[in-house]
């Protein structure tokens, strides 16, 4: 389902959505953000080395923009008031509730 909602945000090949939901499940599941810890998480019988490649040419080559991106989190949160901010200092997404 995840997958389908990428699709709704970002222009990719089938296969690079699926790396990505895999490499974004591994960011919610694992938290960490390190290559050997994303190729851990994407399914596939190929080796750990092809699958860390894989991760690393992804990240290299797609472009994600930042205004998708942030249609693709905010689509994500409950209903209500929220907050979505990065940091420029540090690139952490701070999301908070707040009651108007």
């Amino acid at each position: 389902m995840f997958q389908f909602t990428l699709a709704n945000f970002f222009d990719m090949h089938p296969s690079r959505e699926r790396v990505a939901t895999e490499m974004i499940l591994g960011l919610l599941t694992g938290a960490n953000v390190q290559i050997p810890s994303l190729a851990s998480k994407l399914s596939g019988k190929g080796n750990f080395d092809s699958k860390q490649k894989q991760v690393y040419r992804f990240l290299k080559d797609q472009e994600l923009p930042e205004a998708s991106s942030a249609r693709l989190i905010a689509s994500t949160l409950p209903e209500g008031a929220w907050v979505l901010t990065i940091d420029e200092r540090t690139g952490s997404l701070v999301t908070r509730y707040t009651t108007y």
